[in-house]
């Protein structure tokens, strides 16, 4: 859903030999649908949001669809625009199977109003914070809330003018989440308070934005910083870019990507350098054992999109 800015979603469902048994879609024509996720059931959830156009009231919204039929159980509104505030955008789900509780991650830039608790970003408002819910999904409830600081530039990634995915990618692992996003400036954990790379002109100090890794307990909410990247570029400027992408557990080794413009960047002691010219965007696959984080190891020797990338 990132990547289409499409205003209806289309979900479908069909037998293992291909054949279509049921169909439905969402949306009316002035919705955004943004991520989608499914639970240990077979449910669907999809994420959302609107403007106010045509009478109808802005809203950011999950959607919850019955595996059999397709049908919508739930529609779940997590902010309005009503009372001049703005939308909770909800960029991330994520379904964690041992407590049975979805996983949101979204951004907000204004005054929002979450399920009714009110955040406000102070300053300017072209930055975006974070904000990260758990949902009760047997009834829709927020049991969950919790505000991070990571003054991102955007609320989606984007590379050369498009959108390559979400600004947080959650996965599940024991009784935490692992999240992985970027921060610009400073932010503050329970553990350790962080500072992405900058440089300073006309007396004005600019920040690049980072990789952050930290981690959720879900028993009482606490969060705990991992690591960071380090932007090593000899030029870095307010336009250097290190986002998110999609993480993934196998056993105890954590594969992260991303989309950086460092030249090069430094992910937990190890250097990867940035192969694709003119301060473009390149990609990069890390591994590391979360148990042993001193210990990270690259598993690639080319990251040019536009060459050969080996893998050990």
């Amino acid at each position: 859903f990132p990547y289409t800015n499409h205003p209806r979603a289309f979900v479908a469902k069909y037998d293992l030999s291909g054949n279509l048994l049921n169909v439905n879609y969402f949306g009316d024509g002035g919705d955004d649908f943004i991520d989608s996720e499914v639970d240990n059931y077979g449910n669907i959830y999809l994420s959302k949001e609107r403007q106010s156009s045509n009478g109808i009231l802005g809203s950011s919204r999950i959607l919850k669809i019955n595996n059999i039929n397709l049908n919508l159980l739930m529609n779940i509104e997590l902010s309005n625009r009503s009372n001049g505030n703005s939308l909770y955008k909800p960029t991330t789900l994520h379904f964690n199977q041992s407590n049975q509780k979805l996983y949101i991650w979204g951004a907000f830039n204004e005054t929002v109003n979450v399920m009714n608790n009110i955040f406000s970003v102070n300053g300017f408002n072209s930055v975006f914070q974070s904000l990260l819910c758990e949902i009760d999904v047997s009834n829709g409830t927020l049991t969950q809330i919790k505000r991070f600081d990571n003054s991102s530039n955007d609320n989606l990634a984007y590379t050369s003018g498009h959108v390559t995915g979400t600004t947080g990618y959650i996965k599940s692992y024991q009784n935490n989440i692992y999240i992985l996003t970027s921060y610009k400036g400073n932010m503050s954990f329970n553990n350790q308070s962080i500072t992405s790379a900058s440089y300073i002109s006309g007396g004005i100090t600019y920040f690049a934005e980072d990789l952050v890794l930290f981690k959720v307990d879900l028993s009482n909410f606490n969060d705990e910083f991992i690591f960071k990247s380090i932007n090593l570029s000899n030029n870095i400027t307010g336009f250097n870019y290190d986002y998110a992408g999609p993480i993934i557990f196998n056993n105890d080794d954590l594969y992260i990507t991303s989309t950086f413009t460092s030249k090069p960047i430094e992910i937990n002691g190890s250097v990867i350098n940035n192969n694709s010219g003119n301060k473009n965007s390149d990609v990069l696959l890390y591994k590391f054992n979360i148990n042993d984080i001193n210990l990270g190891q690259i598993i690639t020797d080319n990251t040019c999109l536009n060459n050969l990338t080996q893998f050990n």
